[in-house]
Formats: C-alpha cells, sequence, structure tokens
C-alpha cells in the first residue's frame, strides 16, 4: 500500500496531473484582508418581521427613499426605481429590514506573505512519528519548503527557508520511505545547505546560522560517501574550534552525531579529530566516551580496558544515580562485558569483570524501580531530550551478554542459564509505549532488535541445555527458536540460519548421531560462508575437527589448517578451544602440556567449567601412564564438574537420566577403574563400586540415545 497522501478526486483537475497540496491553498488575490466591502459585518443583523408586528417605530424601504427625498433633492435614491415621493406599500406577507452595524475595529491584521505561510506549513502539519498521518504531514512539509525555498525572498527568509528544507530532508531520510517523490530529497538538501552557506557568511547579520548549517550538512554528509563525510566532519570541527561563544551542545552534537552514523569499520584513525570530547556537562562527555568505545571494540585496543575502567569510575554509587546515569552505566558495563568476553584472560582482569557481575543485579533492580524523570519548569532552562535505548531493549541486552559472559553452566542454578531465562521473561510482560518523538527508522531499528535478541537468547538456552545434557529441554528450545524466527520475518530466519544449523549439530553430536551431526555441519558451514559470517565458519570448523578426532580419523592437515585460520582471529574463546585440540595433535608431549596448563589458567579465572571439563580429561589421558596420581586427581575433578553439569534444583524431582553428563561422565569412570584396577592390593571395594556406577552410566546413556534417536529421527549411533 503506498504512504503517497490521497488526494480527494476533482473533476476540474486536468486528467494528465494531479496537483500537489500546496495549489489548493488559497492565492494572495484571493485571500482577502478583513477590511474587504465582501466580508460580511459582524454587526449586521436581519429581523423577521410578520403582518402583525408593530412597525410604526420602524423604517420602511419606501419611507426610507422619502427621507433621503426630503434631506435633498438631488440626491439619487439607493433603491433602483424607487420615486422620490411616499407612495402606497403593500405589506407582504413577510420583510426583512437591516438594523445598524457594530462599528468596525480599527485594529486589523496585515496580509499573510506566501513565503511565511510556506515556511510555517511544517510547524503546523507535522505530528509526531507515531502518527499514522506522519508520511502524509512529511510529503505536505517537503512540498511547502521546496516551494519557498523557488520564491523570490530576503536574504534572512531565503537562510531559513533552505535550512528548513534540509531539515525536512532529514526527517524524510531517516523515515526510510520507499516512495517516488523521496527520490533526489537528499541531492535537493545538499544544494540548498551549500546556497545557504553562502548567503550567510555573505551577510555578517546571519553568521549564527552558518553553525546550524554545518552540522546539517555533516548530518546529510552521513548517508553519502564516508570520505566526504569526514572531511566536512573535519571542516565543522574547525569552525566550531573558533567560535568560543558557540553553544556547547551543539559542538556536542556534531562529535556524538558523527560517531554514531557512521559504522566500526568507517570510524578509524581518520577521525583523530574526535578523540576527545568537547568540555560539556559530564552526561554529554559520558556519551560521547560510550560512542567512542562501541566503535572501538571490534578492534579490541590495548587500551580498551582502561578506558572502559575509567568510564566506569567516573559514575556514582548506583544508590545515587539520577536521571540517564543508570542506563549510561549498565551501556558502559554492557561494553565492558563484551570485551571481557571476546579478550585475551587475565586473572586480574576476570577478577574484575566477576565483581562487576556481581553488582549487574542491583543495578538492574534500580533501573527497573526508577520513575519517570521530572520536567524542568523553569523557563531559563530548555532541556535536551536524550534519546536512551527502551527499558525493555537494554535489560534483555544486559541479560544476554551476562549470560555471554558467565560462561558457567554447572551447579543446580547455573548463572549462565539464570541470566538467559530470566531475559526471556521480560519478553513476556507488555513492552511500554515508544516516546512519541521515535523516527520510524528507530521504531523498525527496535523491532528488529528486539526480536534478534529473544532469538539469542534461545540459542543460550539451548546451549546450556547440551552442555548439562538436558537434550530433551535442547530439542524443544530448537524447535521454539525456529517457530519464533518463522513467525516473525524469513529474512530472521535467514539470519539464523547458521547458527540453527550449528546447534543442531552440536546437539546430534552430543547423543551421537554421527550422520545427522555430519550434515548440520555442513549446512551450518555453507549458510555461514555465504553470509561472510566468519565467527560461526570456524566454530563449525571446530565442532567437525572434535567429531573426527572422536571417530579415530587422521585430522592432522585439517586441524593445521583451521590453526592458521584461527591465527589472526580476535575471537578470545576460538582460541580457548583451538589450544584443546593444538594439545591433541602436538607431536611433542612437553608442547602439549604446554598448550593444556595455559588453557587450564585460562578456563580457572573465567570459570569456565565445561572447557574445563576437557582439558582435565585430555590431561589425565597424558599423565595416566606417566604419573597416576595426577590422573587420578584430574579425573577426581572431571566427575565433580559431569555431576555439576545438569544437577537439578534442591526440592525438585530428580530425572533418571538427567544426572550430570552422561557421555564424559562414563568415560571418566571407565578411565578411573583402570587406574584402580593397577592399584596394590585392598581396593577391592572401590572397584566394586566403582563398576556399579559405570553401569548404572552405561545403562542411563543408552537410554538417552535412544530417545534422542527417535526425537532427530536418525539412526541411533554408538560410540566404539
Amino acid at each position: 500500500m503506498a504512504l503517497t497522501p490521497v488526494r480527494p478526486s476533482v473533476s476540474t483537475w486536468p486528467a494528465t496531473s494531479s496537483p500537489d497540496p500546496i495549489s489548493m491553498l488559497p492565492t494572495a488575490s484571493k485571500r482577502a484582508s478583513p477590511l474587504d466591502i465582501t466580508t460580511p459585518q459582524r454587526g449586521l443583523k436581519r429581523r423577521k418581521l410578520s403582518p402583525m408586528s408593530d412597525a410604526s417605530t420602524r423604517t420602511t424601504p419606501s419611507m426610507l427613499a422619502a427621507e433621503q427625498g426630503a434631506d435633498g433633492a438631488d440626491a439619487p435614491s439607493d433603491l433602483s426605481d424607487t420615486p422620490t415621493t411616499p407612495m402606497p406599500v403593500t405589506r407582504p406577507a413577510k420583510f426583512y429590514v437591516s438594523e445598524a452595524s457594530a462599528p468596525v475595529p480599527k485594529d486589523q491584521l496585515s496580509k499573510l506573505p506566501d513565503a511565511v505561510l510556506l515556511l510555517m506549513i511544517p510547524q503546523l502539519v507535522l505530528e509526531p512519528p507515531s502518527s499514522p498521518n506522519y508520511v502524509s504531514a512529511l510529503y505536505v512539509s517537503w512540498l511547502a519548503v521546496s516551494r519557498c525555498s523557488r520564491l523570490t525572498l530576503t536574504a534572512e527568509l531565503e537562510v531559513r527557508a533552505l535550512t528548513g528544507l534540509a531539515e525536512v530532508g532529514l526527517l524524510v531520510l531517516d523515515a526510510e520511505l520507499e516512495e517516488q517523490w523521496v527520490k533526489g530529497v537528499l541531492g535537493q538538501a545538499e544544494k540548498g545547505i551549500e546556497r545557504g552557506l553562502v548567503i550567510a557568511k555573505a551577510h555578517p547579520t546571519l553568521s549564527h546560522y552558518v553553525s546550524p548549517l554545518l552540522y546539517l550538512q555533516v548530518r546529510l554528509a552521513a548517508y553519502g560517501p564516508v570520505r566526504r563525510a569526514l572531511n566536512l566532519s573535519k571542516a565543522a570541527c574547525a569552525h566550531h574550534s573558533k567560535l568560543k561563544s558557540d553553544a556547547t551542545w551543539l559542538h556536542y552534537l556534531h562529535h556524538s552525531h558523527i560517531l554514531s552514523s557512521l559504522t566500526p569499520s568507517q570510524v578509524s584513525t581518520q577521525l583523530g579529530h574526535l578523540a576527545n570530547p568537547p568540555s560539556v556537562d559530564p552526561v554529554f562527555t559520558r556519551i560521547h566516551s560510550l560512542l567512542r568505545l562501541s566503535h572501538l571494540l571490534p578492534d579490541q585496543p590495548d587500551d580498551f580496558p582502561d578506558d572502559c575502567h575509567s568510564l566506569l569510575a567516573s559514575f556514582p554509587d548506583v544508590s545515587t544515580l539520577r536521571g540517564p546515569d543508570a542506563s549510561l552505566l549498565l551501556i558502559a558495563q554492557i561494553l565492558s562485558f563484551l570485551h571481557y568476553a571476546s579478550s585475551r584472560a587475565s586473572k586480574d582482569y576476570c577478577q574484575s569483570q566477576a565483581s562487576l557481575l556481581d553488582s549487574l543485579p542491583a543495578l538492574l533492580d534500580h533501573i527497573l524501580c526508577a520513575a519517570a524523570p521530572s520536567i524542568p519548569t523553569s523557563p531559563r532552562n530548555i532541556p535536551i531530550l536524550i534519546s536512551c535505548p527502551p527499558k525493555k531493549l537494554l535489560l534483555a541486552l544486559a541479560c544476554l551478554v551476562a549470560a555471554v559472559a558467565s560462561r558457567d553452566a554447572s551447579g543446580r542454578q547455573s548463572k549462565r542459564g539464570i541470566w538467559a531465562s530470566e531475559g526471556l521473561k521480560l519478553f513476556e510482560e507488555e513492552m511500554d509505549e515508544l516516546p512519541r518523538w521515535y523516527s520510524l527508522k528507530e521504531k523498525k531499528m527496535v523491532e528488529r532488535q528486539l526480536h534478534e535478541i529473544k532469538a539469542l537468547l534461545q540459542c543460550e538456552m539451548i546451549s546450556v541445555a547440551i552442555m548439562r545434557s538436558e537434550f530433551e529441554e535442547a530439542k524443544r528450545y530448537l524447535d521454539d527458536v525456529i517457530n519464533y524466527t518463522c513467525s516473525v520475518t524469513m529474512d530472521l530466519f535467514i539470519q539464523f540460519s547458521p547458527l540453527i544449523s550449528l546447534l543442531h549439530g552440536r546437539l546430534a553430536h552430543s547423543v551421537f548421531c554421527v550422520e545427522r551431526a555430519l550434515d548440520c555441519y555442513a549446512m551450518a558451514h555453507h549458510f555461514a560462508t555465504e553470509q561472510g559470517n566468519d565467527g560461526i565458519r570456524r566454530a563449525v570448523s571446530l565442532d567437525l575437527l572434535g567429531l573426527k578426532l572422536g571417530l579415530g580419523e587422521d585430522v592432522e592437515l585439517a586441524c593445521e589448517e583451521l590453526l592458521l585460520d584461527l591465527a589472526d582471529c580476535k575471537d578470545e574463546p576460538l582460541n580457548e578451544a583451538a589450544m584443546v585440540f593444538r594439545a591433541i595433535v602436538a607431536k611433542e608431549i612437553h608442547k602439549s602440556k604446554q598448550h593444556l596448563k595455559r588453557a587450564l589458567d585460562t578456563t580457572t579465572w573465567r570459570s569456565d567449567n565445561y572447557l574445563r571439563l576437557f582439558v582435565l580429561c585430555i590431561t589425565a589421558s597424558h599423565y595416566q601412564l606417566t604419573f597416576p596420581e595426577r590422573a587420578m586427581t584430574s579425573l577426581k575433578s572431571s566427575r565433580q564438574i559431569c555431576l555439576g553439569l545438569g544437577a537439578r534444583p534442591e526440592g525438585e524431582q530428580r530425572s533418571s537420566y538427567t544426572e550430570g553428563n552422561s557421555s564424559i561422565g562414563l568415560w571418566v569412570g571407565e578411565k578411573y577403574l583402570e587406574l584402580l584396577q593397577r592399584q596394590p592390593e585392598g581396593t577391592e571395594n572401590k572397584l566394586k563400586k566403582q563398576e556399579t556406577i559405570n553401569k548404572a552410566l552405561r545403562l542411563r546413556w543408552t537410554g538417552i540415545q535412544s530417545r534422542m534417536a527417535g526425537l532427530l529421527g536418525g539412526q541411533e549411533e554408538t560410540s566404539a
């Protein structure tokens, strides 16, 4: 359905073209002033008389003519064909007479010029973006300012018209409309800005228009080539630095808009002139620092943790936060968690992030319970509206990032699962209505981001369920995320198809459905390559390498190629998993032990017990023949982690097939039994107990394979 305003059909319009709404306005000749004689007088009344009325005190038309003739014989009569002498009048059934009119006021408004009327139309017709008439109002406003800019105007009116042309053009571009009349808006607005700057610089009295016009020019340039936008940004910054009396908020808006308009790949060392924010209110400085850090996050510079720590230290205590500080602090913590989750681990850095993660619930409670900000009533203070993300979007994103940063899926109540489930609960509530000043582009973006966050939270629940051997719940969450992404838009399903295929492959891999796992990994690799998603492509390669290692295939060449691919990868979680494969395929035992020691330290600092379980198992296999005591210690630690991966909350009825990670637990039990058999005499009771445990684990694992083979529709596979 077209969004162009529908005009009523009028028979007098030409058939070849339809008039615009501006042509429907009255022209200057038709807009009569209040002194026009054709305008009815306010005091003029007509009274209806009947034959029975007492007309002795009233004046008839005949009497009026007689009085005029008596007063002046030469005076012509105002009534056509009326004699000057009284004549008998035949009274009609009803007739009207005019009473004396009221005096006309002397003070009258002057006629409104065409240019002023056209400039006022956008202020009169524009509505909030949430209104259904917003697109029609944009269309009428754009026609009005375009018509005004083509008139013969004074210098001041022309600058005002060109400024309005750029402002309305930005609203049209932000709305991202697909209408025919939108084509050429950007070029026309940029030409108007250039002409307005020439006029403003030529007239000293209009110099105050230069700063707003430069700001609008930079905003319009952000829709075009990046190089031109950067050059205009540098020129505008040089202009702002010369004007010491210029408004600091305008300087702030210029800095922040450049950082928020360009993509992270475009914001690099070329924006060195934006490295230092202007000296303004601390809130503005924090917003500018957040925008800068968000663009530096993909590159992960060495000074990012220090800059992020100094930004977090600039905020007051959570209990004393006011205004937008709580939301800004939460965004700063989200950036810190994202950097922590994707950067190289160190003991001190992991400890600081763990304490920051523990303080996150108090901040979320403060944001949930915070009242609406008060509106300043002082006429001297004009507030600047800071558009923060909606509360639901911000809280859901915080839960998602906290779940990724937690990593720990063990325990009766895993932190990773709790954060993901709490984030999904937010979507069960209705979201507050978006502010009225949100543009159509921002509304669409918020809706898209909410859909993506919910799908990612569901994927987190799938990952936690797989790690905890809750395979039936993982299958249920997989069905939910497929149904949800398909129900929203097919674009969302296509976007998540690599991740969904990867999770399907991991579920099949976990229950030894080898053929299905290979097919799912191949699909995920294909989709990720098509979409250019290098992260998922490398993750698929790691999982496929692990599956082939488990099947006993020769993967030395594939492992070398994968390690070369990961050499320049900045995703540290993938490198941490790759360290385990380096330890497996290393030909020299001391290099393998070095990789294992580094991986064990990293997983311990991050509390990543799932990856730590694999490291301990490989360590035990290395020391099983050479150092049995060390192998025994590693196996005992592995057994504790296996029991924690799937432990049920206290008081809840336990299921016989979801107590811990059964597959790895069975492997640990068998290796532990081998070590006990090599021990001296006196361990018969331990041997019998371990044999009983292994038998129960084998039965449980066989039952899991049977059920999951039926759910996945594949053939049951058993390990060698």
